[in-house]
């Protein structure tokens, strides 16, 4: 049974480093509208999952060494925040999530076609 949900999944992970290398190419000039006619066919949530998992490693290193610096200034004792993880999980996470949806229920709503 496992094996049918993971199989299930396995097209929206199958990307290559030259797919990834296209599409970052691509988001730089996202008015083009050759992206979506690119991706229509093989979409992936692969890229959505690493920028994000990216962005919270990038956003906690930096808040953490900006309070580092921020106490070492003012002579204070430090100490590591564990909150700026969760936060910006939920922040980061939270974002790729709801914003889509929210979109993909008003487009329904108004009965936009639309591809995943």
């Amino acid at each position: 049974m496992r094996v049918s949900i993971v199989g299930a999944y396995k097209p929206y992970f199958d990307v290559d480093t030259s797919d990834v290398m296209e599409r970052i190419r691509e988001a730089f000039f996202p008015f083009k509208g050759s992206f979506t006619e690119k991706t229509t066919n093989n979409p992936d949530l692969y890229g959505t999952f690493w920028i994000c998992t990216t962005l919270i490693f990038v956003a906690v290193a930096i808040g953490t060494f900006v309070t580092y610096l921020a106490h070492k200034w003012h002579e204070k004792e430090w100490d590591y925040d564990i909150k700026l993880v969760t936060w910006s999980i939920s922040l980061f996470y939270g974002y790729v999530t709801i914003v889509p949806l929210c979109l993909y229920i008003i487009l329904r709503y108004f009965s936009v076609p639309s591809g995943l």
